[in-house]
């Protein structure tokens, strides 16, 4: 839900989670780590790359699915949606 509300908050990072959540940094990646076998930090990066998809599939433009989950460039966020997705958000509009 923290992540949810903040997801177009650039600022959101794994300290904000850790003192939304009333825990220290270790603890959080700790607890994640255990749990997801993942990191907090690409907890909150792959909630952002599927929420950008929906987005997208809803027929948003890509510069404004950027701005809504919190990337702060648009150049970042395509690197980082390839990276996830294995192809451009452009490539990745064509599919659906």
């Amino acid at each position: 839900e923290i992540i949810d509300a903040n997801l177009d908050n650039d600022d959101l990072s794994v300290d904000f989670l850790a003192e939304s959540l009333f825990i220290s940094r270790p603890n959080l990646q700790g607890k994640v780590k255990s749990l997801c076998n993942l990191s907090a930090g690409e907890i909150i990066r792959n909630y952002r790359l599927t929420k950008a998809a929906e987005f997208l599939s809803k027929g948003f433009t890509i510069s404004e699915v950027g701005h809504m989950v919190g990337f702060s460039t648009p150049s970042y966020f395509s690197k980082s949606f390839k990276d996830f997705y294995k192809m451009t958000p452009s490539e990745y509009l064509k599919n659906v």
